[in-house]
């Protein structure tokens, strides 16, 4: 039997997963079960980590992958299951990266290994922060105004009541008017007040433009 193909088709598939493993635009790291060493990481996932391959091979996966102490790894100690879960990756300056992460064992050459593979969400979870800060402030806005405008409607209200009986005259009229555009104009100014400290926290395009435009008067 000649072997020569076998050993040929054999190298070209390593040669095509290989290739697979180094373009995907997926970070990886593949880490040896028994004593949790990093045996293999793509360059995406070095890209996250902030370090060379050669830096990250051979050191303890909780150094980056996982803030898990010894003894204690989700997967082989305590048994728990990763399929689009939501973790941190922790790069080479201590920052703590948001990741979907999905992770696989698989056997090879008698041993055990964990194939870790994971999306930077950072993007995401910026978005969800800001759409959360966004809501936050738009209810903050209505706390802040909905009592003075309950107090302008019921004295329009009562005015426009007032006008109707001809209990007041012109300039009675014009002096309740008058207070109440001071009113508004002070919740204007508490809005106003707001949309700053909103701008300053975030950026202004966080922020919807017609409501901005409401707020500046424009």
């Amino acid at each position: 039997m000649d072997t020569s193909n076998e050993t040929l088709v054999s190298e070209e598939d390593q040669s095509w997963f290989q290739t697979i493993f180094q373009k995907i635009q997926t970070g990886i790291i593949i880490i040896e079960a028994g004593s949790h060493h990093i045996v293999e990481v793509n360059p995406i996932a070095a890209r996250l980590i902030g370090l060379p391959r050669e830096e990250i091979i051979g050191k303890i996966c909780h150094s980056f992958i996982c803030p898990a102490h010894a003894g204690k790894c989700p997967i082989t100690d305590l048994g728990q299951d990763f399929d689009s879960t939501e973790r941190v990756l922790i790069d080479n300056t201590g920052k703590k990266i948001p990741i979907l992460k999905t992770v696989a064992m698989i056997e090879s050459g008698n041993k055990n290994y964990l194939v870790e593979s994971f999306v930077d969400i950072s993007d995401r979870k910026r978005a969800e922060d800001r759409k959360a800060q966004l809501i936050s402030y738009m209810d903050e806005s209505v706390l802040r105004i909905q009592k003075p405008l309950e107090l302008v409607k019921a004295d329009l209200d009562a005015l426009s009541l007032h006008i109707k009986d001809g209990d007041l005259d012109t300039e009675d009229i014009r002096m309740r008017l008058n207070i109440d555009a001071n009113h508004i104009g002070k919740m204007m100014h508490t809005l106003r007040e707001l949309l700053q400290a909103a701008v300053e926290d975030r950026e202004e395009e966080d922020l919807p433009l017609a409501f901005r435009e409401f707020l500046s008067g424009r």
